[in-house]
């Protein structure tokens, strides 16, 4: 059975699909902004629900690091996707909700923000608040920022292949991590001894 007590996702593409919605004076092909800026935007991924349902079982805490860029655009507040972070929690419900989620993010313009990816502050702080060291934490997202916090943080990573295809298969196995469809098959692989679940449809909308 696997030592680990806690999970930490990345969110967007990892646990939820980017989205492809056109704003306001946006025309079809235009290139969204990728992000969620209100709850009924969010879209889980099928995988997601049994997946946690499956950790929590075992006693695996599952936590959330997100880089939340479009607060420092302006485009939403800190408060905006703490309601959107409480919706996926009601979509979950208790037995796959997230414990808690760690949130970054930058200012254009302004330096990188201290606790922004690919820092490890997140990750870092989680543990402290929970007192877990490296060896009890596994970090899992689609993005070398994910990758280098997890590096950084002396914890163990893996690959979620994300909706978009933005990291290539090339560069995600040069890193030596195993690399995953989604996290449902991340955690059969990781946790074999978690209670099995079948996906069903999840939808924010």
């Amino acid at each position: 059975m696997s030592a680990y007590k806690a999970v930490i996702f990345d969110r967007d593409a990892t646990l939820n699909r980017t989205t492809q919605i056109l704003r306001a004076g946006q025309a079809a092909g235009d290139k969204t902004d990728g992000y969620v800026l209100a709850p009924h935007e969010l879209e889980l991924f099928p995988a997601v629900k049994p997946a946690l349902v499956a950790l929590r079982a075992l006693g695996v805490l599952p936590f959330v690091f997100t880089q939340q860029n479009c607060i420092g655009k302006g485009l939403v507040s800190a408060d905006d996707v703490a309601a959107i972070h409480a919706h996926m929690n009601g979509i979950l419900g208790t037995a796959a909700a997230i414990e808690k989620f760690y949130l970054a993010w930058s200012v254009p313009g302004q330096p990188e923000d201290a606790r922004a990816k690919p820092s490890p502050a997140m990750i870092l702080e989680m543990m402290q608040e929970y007192a877990l060291k490296p060896a009890d934490v596994l970090a899992a997202g689609d993005s070398m920022r994910d990758y280098k916090s997890a590096r950084a943080a002396g914890v163990d990573f893996v690959w979620i292949r994300d909706d978009l295809g933005r990291v290539s298969e090339a560069d995600m196995q040069a890193t030596g991590c195993k690399i995953y469809d989604d996290v449902q098959a991340m955690v059969r692989d990781i946790f074999p001894h978690a209670p099995k679940f079948a996906p069903k449809p999840v939808s924010g909308l």
